[in-house]
């Protein structure tokens, strides 16, 4: 679920990476959500299962999910609205993970051309 978009409609992609030495042996490794248009104001629940099976030599470089959230404007634009990181759990089940969303703040040029444009300024790579 997501909080406070400022949206009417959102969806994310989100993509499993580990550390050196990991595999991902079975699954997909990313993947993307529908786009919810929720009923009540600023709750979207997207609810995507995500099943995958990742080998490595040791507990470092564990892996995680990266998440790009992204809005629908009012012209049908899907725009990013965020990024998020969060380590996957160490147990096998159903979970329920929750993290930040942050977004690069861009310079005034940038900040200008997204209220009057769109197109808020972009992360190059939500990689560690």
């Amino acid at each position: 679920a997501a909080l406070g978009l400022g949206s009417s409609a959102a969806h994310c992609t989100y993509r499993l990476s580990a550390g050196d030495g990991w595999a991902c042996e079975r699954g997909a490794a990313a993947g993307s959500s529908h786009t919810d248009w929720p009923a009540s104001a600023g709750t979207f629940v997207w609810e995507q299962p995500v099943d995958a099976t990742f080998v490595g030599p040791h507990l470092g470089g564990w892996p995680r999910v990266e998440v790009e959230v992204r809005w629908v404007d009012v012209h049908g634009r899907s725009e990013v609205a965020g990024y998020a990181a969060q380590h996957l759990p160490k147990t096998p089940g159903t979970h329920a993970l929750s993290c930040r969303v942050w977004r690069p703040r861009g310079s005034l040029l940038e900040r200008l051309s997204a209220f009057f444009v769109g197109a808020s300024p972009q992360a190059p790579c939500i990689t560690a």
